[in-house]
């Protein structure tokens, strides 16, 4: 199968596949003519990438993940505790996210925009704590 193929197949990126295959996560031959080709143990396992990274997994887990499938004797309790350190993982963003969003939403609802004043956005990222205190208290 040919890289055009695979890419519409896989539903990844050319730099994507080229990243898999520089990280030894598949492994396509060439051919005669000097192009890469790509076996269906190729697609699937790029198939597998495509869904994992959707889901955020890094790379480490995915190659992780990959080696527990190619070895079919894998537990669910290997399986799980990838997923879970994971969704852990990405609760924690989440949280950070939310915090972050609140933050940035004070300073943006007291940025007097259109008044030809300062706003407190600026002062935040500039660190200037002086000028925060003096605009909230105005």
């Amino acid at each position: 199968m040919q890289l055009a193929d695979v890419i519409k197949k896989s539903e990844l990126t050319e730099k994507a596949i080229r990243l898999y295959e520089a990280e030894g996560l598949i492994a396509p031959i060439k051919g005669s003519n000097g192009r890469r080709v790509y076996s269906s143990e190729d697609l699937a396992r790029l198939q597998f990438l495509a869904r994992a990274r959707r889901l955020g997994f890094p790379l480490k887990d995915c190659r992780q993940l990959l080696d527990l499938k190619a070895s079919e004797s894998w537990t669910a309790d290997e399986v799980h505790k990838i997923a879970e350190t994971h969704l852990r993982a990405l609760e924690s963003k989440l949280h950070d996210l939310e915090q972050m969003t609140e933050h940035l939403r004070s300073l943006v609802q007291t940025c007097p925009a259109g008044s030809g004043q300062k706003c407190k956005v600026m002062f935040a990222l500039s660190g200037d704590t002086l000028e925060l205190s003096a605009q909230t208290r105005a």
